[in-house]
């Protein structure tokens, strides 16, 4: 009975590691997305040139305009705090109109920024490493159970976030959403009362 359960214990691990030499073992570049990223010349948290608590709505909005990324700028919304914006088919890594993206404005300036990505876990944890703090936990809020994942990159003003069904096993290859701002360790609030680690994701449910 004691070696049956060492081996369940034992499973997220092995799955995990596979994930990693799957990863590893597939022909990738990450230059283009480490310079997106971790642009040279721009200290993180940046985007884009954009540095949240540094650059003023008025010239976030000029940044998109100019790098020839951004099909529509949408700022009607701008009074309640939030721009918006449409990739065009110049962007890189095929985002699409549909993604996600917008900065969030406080004091007239940029607080953070939100993408939906077509990025994986796993190619940022190629990039940022281990996360300062991580967690998961069960999601039921959508009629079927998901397993949702948190991470925080304090250094570079980075938090992760993922969802991927419960019967999914590899968590590595979940998309994920990134929000890149001042973030320091008091704002990670998050319920750390669940799973804390990315290697119970297989079986947080």
């Amino acid at each position: 009975m004691t070696k049956f359960y060492l081996r369940l214990t034992g499973l997220p691990l092995l799955v995990f590691a596979i994930g990693l030499i799957l990863i590893h073992a597939q022909p990738y570049d990450d230059h283009e997305l480490r310079q997106l990223l971790l642009p040279e010349g721009c200290p993180a948290p940046c985007f884009m040139g954009i540095r949240p608590g540094v650059t003023t709505m008025d010239e976030a909005v000029k940044l998109l305009e100019a790098s020839g990324w951004v099909e529509k700028i949408d700022d009607r919304s701008a009074d309640s705090g939030m721009v918006l914006w449409h990739w065009s088919n110049q962007s890189p890594f095929n985002w699409a109109k549909e993604q996600f993206a917008g900065f969030v404005i406080i004091s007239g300036h940029v607080d953070h920024i939100v993408l939906d990505t077509g990025f994986r876990l796993g190619e940022i944890r190629l990039i940022f490493g281990i996360p300062d703090i991580e967690f998961v936990k069960a999601d039921k809020s959508r009629g079927e159970e998901y397993a949702t994942y948190w991470a925080n990159y304090w250094q570079y003003g980075l938090i992760v976030l993922g969802s991927q069904p419960c019967n999914a096993i590899q968590p590595l290859f979940q998309l994920v959403t990134l929000s890149i701002g001042q973030v320091t360790k008091s704002s990670a609030n998050a319920d750390l009362s669940s799973s804390n680690s990315l290697y119970e994701m297989p079986h947080v449910c």
